[in-house]
Formats: C-alpha cells, sequence, structure tokens
C-alpha cells in the first residue's frame, strides 16, 4: 500500500527494478494512508514462467505456494529435510535457497548486479562453495565462514544442512 512496489505471482515482492531487493520495516503508532499508487505493470495473466520452472512444484497456482515444498524452505529451515511426496531431484543444485521462480521472471530481467556493495570477503570465499569442496570443509569452517553469508537462514550450528544439500546438489548434476 505504500507503492513501493507489487506482489507477483510467485509470491514476492517486485519493484520496477525486479525481485531482489531488500526492504526495511518500520511500525509507528500512527494511522497512515495510502498516497501512492504503483504504476508496476502486473503479471499477465498468461504468464505461469514461475510456475513451471519452480524444480519443487512448490507454487501451485498464481499466489498460491505450498511453503513446505519449497525448496528455499527445504534447503534452509528444514535442514534439508525434504517433505513427504518430494525426492532429492526436486532440489535440483540448490545449496541454501532457491531463486528458480524469480530467475524465470521477466521481469527480473532488468536488475542490474553491478549495482549495490558487494559482499565483503565473498569473492575470496567463492571458490570454497563449491558443493564438492563444501563438503570437504570442517563444521568449525562452516559454521564461521559460510553460515553467516546464508544470513543465518541456516542456524550457526547446521553445518550438516549445508553438507546434506551440497551431497544432495552434485547427485543432481549427474
Amino acid at each position: 500500500m505504500a507503492g513501493l512496489g507489487i506482489i507477483r505471482k510467485n509470491n514476492f515482492f517486485y519493484t520496477k527494478k525486479g525481485s531482489f531487493v531488500e526492504l526495511v520495516g518500520y511500525v509507528i503508532d500512527q494511522k497512515a494512508w495510502c498516497h501512492h499508487v504503483p504504476d508496476i505493470r502486473p503479471c499477465a495473466e498468461s504468464c505461469h514462467l514461475c510456475q513451471t520452472h519452480c524444480p519443487s512444484g512448490a507454487l501451485k497456482g498464481p499466489f498460491t505456494m505450498s511453503p513446505l515444498e519449497c525448496v528455499s524452505f527445504i534447503t534452509t529451515f528444514a535442514k534439508g529435510e525434504l517433505t513427504p511426496g518430494l525426492n532429492d531431484k526436486n532440489c535440483s543444485t540448490w545449496i541454501c535457497g532457491c531463486d528458480s521462480c524469480q530467475d524465470a521472471c521477466p521481469y527480473n530481467r532488468q536488475h542490474d548486479w553491478n549495482q549495490g556493495d558487494a559482499y565483503p570477503g565473498l569473492e575470496e570465499l567463492a571458490p570454497q562453495l563449491q558443493p564438492e569442496k563444501l563438503l570437504a570443509q570442517s563444521d568449525t569452517f562452516i559454521q564461521e565462514k559460510v553460515i553467516p553469508y546464508t544470513d543465518y537462514h541456516i542456524a550457526a550450528d547446521e553445518a550438516k544442512t549445508l553438507k546434506r544439500c551440497a551431497a544432495r546438489s552434485l547427485d543432481n548434476q549427474m
């Protein structure tokens, strides 16, 4: 209602530049009114790209998701455990999170990845994030060096989650 963007069929918030945004909210004790109407085009009725690209089928329809089947949920908060009815292939090669529906969305093609600040230290760490390298890392290394980059979507003591998902990713590459 603030006019910042809209929710698209994949349930993500989008601005004119796509869904890769960070929002900060404030709680106030004052009445507020919407003074701005977003001028962002909604999803086309005929577009179902996010649904067809969802590897686990969690997007059941426009604006409808089964969160426990979402690969992002499985690879983070569910600690790599699959929901009954899913198999390892449903997670594709994702290790932590999933952006398949966002990557397929035509409204994300406008995102400029060169804008914004780089994560400090990520470029040096990147070679160690390959699935085969993650499997060989110590739990301490993963807890101290890798998990902080997940924005703690994986708990600090859950190195085994990343290793489980890395092993699944390797299996799904074959």
